[in-house]
């Protein structure tokens, strides 16, 4: 079992957006001060973190810019992802790790391949936010080829003003059947219900700093065990499993002959700025 923790997160609307009404709110952890010595950089379970406290790490692809102003631990950086009016939002980064065929250089731990991982991203909208959900706000991935096929996505979208999981995989049988990066027209999707109920993208949830989680777990060959998951705040919100498939390549990868060749989840894109203002 593979932990994957990635990025910090600030959403933002153009200047002058409106500021939160005061309203009933539940206990909250405004801040936290980390120590010093985090388990992360150490721990070989960890394929990659980004605090954005330290030096600029490189990525496979990367928008945005990181904003002094707004820390999860009182001090450092976030990632700002900025949505002006008539414009699309602006901000990401995408991460290529393991056994991926495309990203060049910028493959983390090369060579190794991760049947499951978690991702977890911290999320503060600006205070008094109203711009609804943001479309999308990560995913996971397994591509097989370096023109970017793939055999899975684990997508983490909106759902009215809360998240929810909407997988799709791109294998018939035992064959891989989508030719290139969101082949729409070859994916087969999952199901996108029951969304979570903890209102994400909400005007009473914003200025506060909400921890999303997410977990991937490809088919064991031979069998339908692969699962998808979301926790807000540490709560379970909702899970997709095999039991929703139509085929057993479903939610994972195929397993031909030569199962040693297919590779595992080995992306991950945190993209909360793709939602068009208008």
């Amino acid at each position: 079992m593979t932990l994957l923790l990635v990025v910090l997160v600030a959403c933002w609307t153009a200047p002058g957006a409106a500021q939160a009404s005061p309203e009933a709110a539940a206990l909250r952890v405004e801040s936290v001060v980390p120590l010093p010595q985090q388990p992360q950089e150490i721990d070989k379970a960890i394929i990659w973190y980004d605090d954005f406290n330290g030096p600029e790490k490189e990525y496979g692809e990367a928008e945005g810019k990181l904003d002094p102003a707004e820390s999860f631990g009182g001090a450092g950086r976030s990632l700002a992802c900025r949505y002006a009016k008539g414009e699309q939002g602006r901000g990401n980064r995408r991460l290529f790790f393991g056994d991926c065929p495309a990203g060049g250089k910028n493959v983390v731990r090369k060579g190794e391949r991760f049947d499951e991982v978690y991702w977890r991203v911290y999320v503060k909208h600006q205070a008094g936010w109203t711009g609804g959900g943001e479309a999308k706000l990560s995913r996971a991935t397994s591509l097989v080829a370096p023109d970017w096929n793939q055999a899975m996505i684990a997508h983490v979208w909106s759902s009215g003003l809360s998240l929810t999981l909407d997988p799709a995989t791109g294998v018939a049988g035992e064959q891989i059947v989508t030719h290139g990066y969101n082949d729409f027209a070859h994916l087969h999707w999952l199901g996108n219900k029951p969304a979570a109920s903890f209102p994400f993208s909400s005007p009473a949830e914003s200025d506060w700093w909400i921890c999303v989680e997410s977990y991937a777990k490809l088919n064991t060959p031979g069998q339908k065990d692969g699962i998808n998951r979301l926790w807000i705040d540490g709560r379970l919100e909702t899970e997709r499993t095999l039991a929703h498939a139509t085929h057993a390549g479903s939610c994972g990868r195929p397993y031909p002959e030569n199962a040693s060749r297919v590779q595992g989840i080995n992306q991950i894109r945190m993209q909360p700025g793709v939602v068009l203002r208008v």
